[in-house]
């Protein structure tokens, strides 16, 4: 999710293909400003409150692997089913998908 985002912004912007592994700062070329602007676009594309790009400490942001799972916990927080979108290959995960829908319909 959030990782389409990033390697959007480095294409358009630095004409650059990225990697989970890649090094924001050394092998991207990013600075805290591109940084902003990445977290800015993922907040707003996931309706998330544009308060973590100013809170966060970006010195502890080294690959693209962390910016994408300091966002992927926010998003699934904030959208549960997210959560079991991403779990229902497993038989728990099923469960979990069951009782939610269920739920849903009993509200």
């Amino acid at each position: 999710m959030p990782f389409k985002v990033i390697q959007k912004y480095c294409k358009d912007v630095y004409n650059t293909n990225i990697s989970y592994q890649s090094n924001l700062t050394a092998d991207l070329g990013l600075d805290s400003l591109d940084l902003t602007e990445i977290m800015l676009q993922i907040e707003t594309k996931y309706n998330l409150s544009n308060d973590l790009s100013e809170k966060y400490n970006m010195d502890k942001l080294n690959t693209v692997s962390d910016l994408v799972n300091l966002y992927n916990t926010r998003i699934n927080a904030s959208n549960p089913q997210c959560v079991l979108e991403n779990k229902t290959n497993t038989t728990k995960g099923k469960l979990m998908s069951v009782w939610f829908k269920f739920r849903q319909k009993i509200k």
